[in-house]
Parts: structure tokens; sequence; C-alpha cells
């Protein structure tokens, strides 16, 4: 099987690539929306609880205040305690410019906590923020910031006032500070009132930040499972994927190489049918699978397809030629006879075997060949071989002999003159004439076979031309008083060839069909058109018809069956209609008699000068 090549077109294989490049890239798509979609929720999850933890520690550090616990040391414990949890990596506050207030080490406090580049990137503001940090004391931190307001109110940088625990309770202020309605000093506040708590008079006119450092070590390990869990899932779903496509795929090469494979069975059933070569196949059990129409004409099946089911069915030398393919691969042609309805065909036959690459014979082949017409062909050709050897013999022979002819009769001719009329001396000059004549006429005849045959063909009407022919004849018909019926056919038939020289033709068959009957015989001639190719001429006789041993050879050079004649009249006959492009052969009657059938081609047709159409070659 051979796939598809990359650079056709809407290719299987470019719809497979097209396909995994698709399935591919959804899965990738998927797997990071499912990685990014888990490091959100893990953010998330991390800032609520970051947020919820500045929240308490905001919550606390207001309600150490009301209960009066004031003080920075306070401050400083509450974060200690926070920060001492296991998930929770530091706190820290801040003032506007990075410096540590608190942190969950003591030690930290004045220190710079972040620089004001960073701290201004970070941008910390009343809403909850977070980000991971890399700090070099404590590596990758989730960080939750904010600004820092354990009083409940917002803080703006001193633009404005802040509303103090006294007026969001309701009622008095801080324990330790002096209420509201004593003696409040002119536009003081609630926090700038207690301010003391946190031991800096101006704590409440500052922007302050909380910074809560949560461990990250679950964020990360929730990352890796989420990546981990992404990859085994993306894999699995990119596996079926491509599982799914290459089925589909291969789906469609078996669709596509089923139907080639039906396109060239069709394809191989047309040329194998059509071969001229018989072609007849077995299988491994020796069963006939194939026999094509050549085969089945040299068999002799009928149309209907029944024949030979196994090898015992065939012919023998078949089966023969199949034996010996079960020790040889191959068998080389061998000419053999095939007996088939009483007739015997000469036929050539070779074989091989089908084997697969393993060794494993599959089947058998066997070719076989008419060989009738070669066979024709070649005694044909033998025969020409031979006619052309006496025609060379016969034309040296011929001019040797006419010279002596000539002399002899001139003296014949003398010695009548000098001998009485009605004397024994003038009837045996006379005599002598006659022979000589009939002697220069055989080598007349002779030199005729001899030479080849030499034609002016022109359009000629067949029935004219036999109506001619029979007039020659008419006292031998008279005299034998023999019945001519004519069917000369369509009047419009024309057919290309040389009258005169097709008009001996006629006249040799017509006086042989004479000279065979009896008194009171009938000569019956009929010109038929077969189709548009070729005119049909037969000639039959009410005679003894021919020995069939003699219907073969009737038309050899000198062969008669008669007492007389010289046995050239009916191969000069099969010379001229071969000249003419056309075949002449003989047969017996069944109601008795013979027939001979001449059998000329037509050619193109044009018109006749009273306007009928004609054959004209």
């Amino acid at each position: 099987m051979s796939f598809p090549k990359l650079s056709q077109k809407n290719s299987p294989a470019w719809i497979a690539i097209a396909g995994g490049a698709v399935i591919c890239g959804l899965v990738l798509a998927l797997a990071w929306m499912s990685v990014s979609r888990e490091q959100a929720v893990t953010s998330r999850i991390l800032a609520e609880k970051g947020t919820a933890l500045i929240r308490s520690f905001e919550a606390g550090t207001r309600t150490g205040l009301r209960g009066g616990l004031g003080s920075r040391t306070r401050l400083q414990t509450l974060i200690e305690e926070t920060a001492a949890q296991s998930d929770i990596s530091f706190i820290a506050v801040t003032d506007s410019r990075g410096r540590i207030l608190s942190h969950s080490k003591k030690s930290r406090s004045g220190q710079r906590f972040l620089s004001q580049e960073m701290l201004k990137e970070l941008d910390p503001g009343p809403e909850t923020k977070r980000r991971l940090l890399n700090l070099p004391e404590y590596g990758e931190v989730f960080v939750v910031y904010s600004t820092f307001s354990p009083y409940g109110g917002n803080v703006s940088g001193g633009k404005g006032p802040a509303r103090g625990w006294g007026q969001r309770r309701g009622r008095g202020g801080m324990p330790g500070c002096p209420r509201p309605e004593r003696d409040p000093p002119a536009g003081a506040t609630d926090p700038q009132r207690c301010a003391r708590f946190f031991g800096d008079p101006d704590f409440w006119s500052k922007e302050h930040f909380i910074f809560l450092g949560l461990d990250s070590t679950p964020y990360f390990r929730a990352k890796q499972q989420d990546i981990r869990r992404t990859l085994i899932i993306s894999g699995a779903l990119l596996v079926v994927g491509l599982a799914c496509l290459l089925a589909l795929f291969w789906a469609h090469r078996v669709k596509v190489t089923r139907r080639l494979l039906r396109n060239e069975e069709a394809v191989s059933s047309v040329v194998v049918s059509s071969l001229p070569l018989g072609v007849l196949i077995l299988d491994a059990e020796d069963s006939v699978v194939l026999v094509n129409r050549a085969a089945g004409g040299i068999l002799g099946l009928e149309d209907s397809g029944t024949g030979p089911q196994a090898e015992g069915d065939l012919p023998a030398p078949l089966r023969d030629v199949l034996k010996a393919l079960e020790t040889e691969d191959m068998i080389p042609e061998r000419e053999t006879i095939l007996e088939r309805d009483g007739a015997s065909l000469p036929v050539s036959l070779s074989g091989s075997s089908a084997s697969t690459r393993d060794g494993v014979r599959v089947g058998k082949v066997l070719l076989m060949r008419d060989l009738s017409r070669i066979k024709d062909l070649q005694a044909r050709l033998r025969e020409q071989e031979k006619l052309a050897a006496i025609g060379h013999l016969a034309s040296g022979v011929a001019h040797e002999i006419r010279n002596p002819l000539s002399s002899i009769k001139g003296y014949a001719v003398y010695f009548r003159s000098r001998f009485p009329e009605g004397s024994s001396e003038e009837q045996a000059a006379q005599t002598l004439i006659r022979e000589v004549d009939r002697l220069n006429h055989v080598v007349t005849e002779l030199l005729e076979f001899s030479r080849p045959a030499s034609i002016q063909p022109r359009p000629t009407q067949l029935g004219d031309l036999i109506r001619r022919s029979l007039e020659l004849i008419e006292q031998d018909l008279v005299k034998k008083d023999i019945q001519t019926r004519l069917h000369p056919g369509p009047e419009d038939l024309r057919v290309s060839l040389d009258p005169d020289r097709f008009g001996q033709v006629f006249l040799n068959l017509f006086l042989n069909a004479v000279q065979a009957m009896s008194p009171k015989g009938v000569l019956e001639v009929e010109v038929l058109a077969e189709g548009e190719h070729e005119a049909r001429i037969e000639v039959r006789d009410s005679g003894p018809g021919i020995p069939e041993e003699n219907l073969n050879t009737v038309f050899n050079p000198y062969f008669t069956s008669k007492g007389s004649g010289t046995g050239l009249g009916l191969a000069i006959a099969r010379k001229i209609v071969e000249a003419h492009g056309g075949a002449i052969h003989a047969e017996n009657r069944p109601e008795g008699g013979a027939v001979f059938i001449l059998s000329l081609p037509l050619k193109e047709q044009g018109a006749s000068h009273d306007g009928a159409t004609t054959h004209r070659g």
C-alpha cells in the first residue's frame, strides 16, 4: 500500500496533519486554561486568607486599645503571636516610606522593609492586594497587603480627618483618652487625641501599610499538582484524539483502497477479457476462477458462462501443462492439437505458477493461442514460395518452348499446303497444327500464372460483368441445355476491380461449372452486399460436387479432375481475386453440387452518372 503524497491538496495525510494540529492546539489551550484557572483559584484562596488575617489583626488591635492595653509593646506582641502560625512567614507594619514600625521579628523594627521604587510599584491601598515576591530573607513569598487602619477609619495622608472610636462607637472614646465632651481642644479629632497610644504624636496624620507574608509552598505544590494532573489529562486527551483521528484516517484509506481495488479489478477484467490471447486461471485448490473470451472461443465454450469448474474438466493437453506446473515455475510455449467438435485445432500452450513472496503457491495461469490462422498463413506462404519457384521455372521453359513451336507450326502449315486437300498427309499436317496451338495455349497459361497479377481497377457493376461473361459461354450452355439463374443484387452495387481480369475469373468458374454438370443442369449466380464493407458472389452448380479431400486442393496449380485441361484455371482465378484484396473458396451444397464463394472489399462510395449511389474503390 502506498500513502498519498503530502503535496496533494485535500489528501488524507494533509487532513490528518491539520486535524492533529487542531487537536494539539485545543489540548494545549485547555491545559493552559486549566493551569491558569487553578493558579487563580489558589491565589484567590490565599488572598482571602491573608485578607481575613489582616482584618483579624486590625480587630485585635482595636480590642486591645478598648481594653486599655495600650502601648506599642502590645502591638508588637499581637504581631508576634499572629505570625506564630506555621503558614505565616512574616507580618510587617510600615510607614509610607517603607520603614518598619512593627515586625514579626522584633529586631527588624526601624529597618527598611521595601525600597521606595518597590513600594510605589506595589501601590498599597484600602483594598487588599496580593503579589508573589522574591524577598532575600524569605525567598518566594505570597504577600497580601493593604493600608493599616486599626482605628476603623481610612487615612488619606492627612488630607481629611478620620473618624475616631468615640464617634464610631457612638459613645465615649478610647480608654485613657479624654472623652470628646470633656474640654476637647478646638479642631482636635479622636485619633489625634490618642496618638500617644503608639508613641508617635503624628501617627494618625500619616499613611501606614501592613504586609502579611504567607508560605508559598502550598501555592507551588498545588500549582505543580495541577500541572501534573493537567499534563496527564491533556496527554490522555491528546492520545485519544490522535487515536480517533488515526482511526478515521485509516478508515478513509481503507475506503479509498477498496475503491481503487474495485477500479483496478474492473480495468483488469476488461483488459484480460479483451486480450486476443486465451487466459485460464486456477486457484490453489485447482478450481477454475477465470476463463477469458479468447480462451472460451478456443475451448468452444458457450456464451452462457458455463465452463470447466476444475482442472479435471479441461482437455488432456491443458491438464498436462497444468500438471507440469506443480513442479516447475514456468512452462515455455509448446504447440499441440485440441480435438473440438470432431475437428482438430492447432494451439500453443504456456503456463506459469503464481506464488507469494514466501514461495507459497496460490494458483496457476495457463496461456493459449489459436494457431489455425497462423498455420493457414504459413501454408499459403509455403504455397506462394512454391508457386514463385514454379513461375520462375515456367517462365524460362515457356520462352524456350515457344520458339521451336513457332518453327514447327510454320513447317506444318507449309506441308499442309503441299498435300492435296483431304489426303492423309494433309490431315496429319492439320493435326500437327492443332496440337501446336494447344501446346501454345498451355504455355500461354503457364506464363500468365507465373507473371505478377497487374490490375487496373475501376468502379464496375457486378451484374453487368457477370452477364457479359455468361454471354461468352452461351454456346456451351445451349449445347448442354443448362439453365442460368442470375441474382445481380442491388443496382447501385459497384466494386473497384479490373473488369477484364475479373471477367477471366468468372469465365473460368462458369466453364468449370458447365463441364461438371450433366445436361439440363442449373447454373446459379447471386450477388450479395455483406454490410457496408464486403460484396459476396456465389457461383452454384447442380453437378456432383467436389470430393471432400479435394476441397482444399482445387486451387493448386495443375490440379484437375478432368481428362483434359491444364489445371491452372482455378489457380489463376484465385491469384486474380487475391490481387483485388478478396478471397475465394469452394464448398459442397447440402442439396448437391458445388458452390464457389468470392468475397470482395467495398470501398468508398460515390455517385454514378445517372445520380444513383454507387460503390467505388
